[in-house]
């Protein structure tokens, strides 16, 4: 019965049954509370629903655009797509905040006040040595890729010159 009534909000919010139903199956009776509460959260855990969707989603829940929850969804959308789908490694912090602006079409100081608490160290970085932000899963793959390089440079298996040739 609780999973209908669900459904129908689902309906109103504009999901379809297959894509409540991955709701459903990831966060069981917590969905509807998730959904009310920061449906941003969707867009990072369900295949299917996106950040405008998400979006959509929390705007007819009755959230405001200038909420923390979505400047920092959308500071963590703007990322995870530059990784993902551009194929950066990370991003000077000054190019995050103007793509989080044009994802978001808020102000900068909106989206500064709320990059660093974004950049928590846990999913999501900010490198002092790089200067980049970065995700976490990205900054320790070039983490581990320089040390293992460091140790076959040590141990004179390559030597400082092909490791160099091998990086460009």
């Amino acid at each position: 019965v609780e999973s209908h009534g669900m459904l129908c909000s689902a309906r109103e919010l504009g999901l379809g049954e297959g894509t409540m139903t991955k709701i459903i199956r990831r966060y069981g009776m917590a969905a509807k509370k998730l959904i009310r509460e920061n449906p941003w959260q969707l867009a990072e855990t369900i295949d299917g629903i996106g950040f405008a969707t998400a979006d959509d989603i929390a705007r007819k829940s009755g959230h405001k655009d200038n909420s923390p929850l979505r400047v920092k969804a959308g500071i963590r959308y703007t990322l995870q797509e530059a990784v993902n789908r551009d194929g950066h490694t990370g991003l000077p912090i000054s190019e995050l905040i103007a793509r989080s602006m044009r994802l978001l079409r808020l102000d900068r100081k909106l989206i500064e006040e709320q990059i660093w608490e974004t950049l928590d160290g846990l999913q999501f970085i900010y490198d002092d040595l790089t200067e980049l932000a970065s995700t976490a899963q990205i900054h320790h793959a070039e983490t581990d890729l320089v040390e293992h390089l460091n140790r076959l440079m040590a141990d004179s298996v390559i030597d400082e010159h092909s490791a160099r040739d091998a990086l460009e």
